[in-house]
């Protein structure tokens, strides 16, 4: 029997703050420094989270400022590249949903 996935409320409950934060920026840090291949999708899939925990994950890092500089821009390339590529995939059109989202996560 398959587990539900993890919400970030339930690891809200399950970990104390210092150990959320370390989750957050090992994903953040993992995520931002694999290939392209390496997405949302497969990190939701091993660690068992939604895809809406994952982003709440990822904004934590950003957030709180648990991650340096240089790996906050890696996730905004790589999220721009990936939603580009969808996008492309689908509409033929490329977007700029992610960098305004970054942005706005790291108060520019």
């Amino acid at each position: 029997m398959e587990m539900r996935a993890r919400t970030y409320s339930y690891l809200e409950k399950t970990m104390n703050e210092q150990e959320l934060d370390k989750f957050a920026c090992d994903i953040a840090t993992s995520y931002a420094t694999s290939e392209g291949q390496y997405s949302r999708r497969y990190y939701t899939k091993i660690y068992n989270i939604t895809s809406d925990c994952f982003y709440k994950l990822l904004e934590r890092a950003i957030v709180r400022d648990l991650v340096l500089d240089e790996i906050v821009d890696k996730m905004r390339q790589k999220a721009y590249k990936n939603s580009n590529t969808k996008s492309m995939e689908k509409s033929g059109k490329n977007t700029v949903t992610s960098h305004i989202h970054y942005a706005k996560m790291i108060g520019e």
